[in-house]
């Protein structure tokens, strides 16, 4: 999304010619791939564990740190690994997110007008909420304690990552439309009426 904003704002010309959906395909493809090289490690690790004691973990699904703590031998290596991996994924691509919005508001102070300044940053504006609220709680999962003190810490995160962020998006992206806003005027006058009388 910051790269095809980055587009739409600083080479408006050029969008559809460089985003094509050959590049959008490799950009998606390649956003999978992370992901998949993100967990493959760790889980192949793991499954060579050996596990004593109870098989209860405290948490919401079956969390690579929650099975460590579970496991008869000496985890710490493992902890590590787990830590860089998500490490170089997380501010891997917030970098590369942050220096596309730092180009994005060179362009945008460049842009003369204030209209036109304000309709771009409203294009970014929607994008980069997500991006905060998601980034918040990802920055915070991957640099938890090992204690066991800071799992209810870890759950508020993970909740935060996988209910909050999506339920948001959807209000978050259509807020923006302006059929949305005056249907959503509408109702609020209609709701003032009926409750005045």
């Amino acid at each position: 999304m910051s790269f095809d904003r980055y587009m739409a704002i600083c080479h408006p010309l050029r969008y559809t010619a460089v985003l094509s959906p050959t590049l959008c395909l490799y950009l998606a493809l390649g956003a999978w791939a992370c992901a998949f090289l993100d967990t493959i490690a760790p889980t192949v690790l793991v499954v060579r564990l050996t596990f004593c004691g109870s098989n209860k973990i405290n948490h919401f699904f079956c969390d690579v740190d929650q099975l460590l703590k579970l496991a008869c031998a000496d985890t710490e290596y493992l902890n590590l690994l787990d830590f860089v991996v998500s490490a170089v994924i997380v501010f891997g691509s917030l970098i590369l997110i942050i220096v596309s919005y730092l180009n994005i508001i060179i362009a945008i102070v460049k842009i003369p007008s204030s209209g036109g300044r304000w309709k771009s940053f409203a294009t970014c504006s929607s994008h980069l909420l997500v991006v905060f609220i998601f980034y918040v709680g990802t920055v915070f999962m991957s640099l938890r304690s090992i204690k066991d003190s800071y799992v209810d810490f870890n759950k508020l995160s993970v909740v935060l990552n996988t209910i909050i962020t999506p339920l948001f998006n959807p209000f978050i992206y259509t807020l923006r439309n302006d059929q949305v806003k005056c249907a959503l005027k509408s109702l609020w006058n209609y709701g003032d009426r009926y409750i005045g009388n």
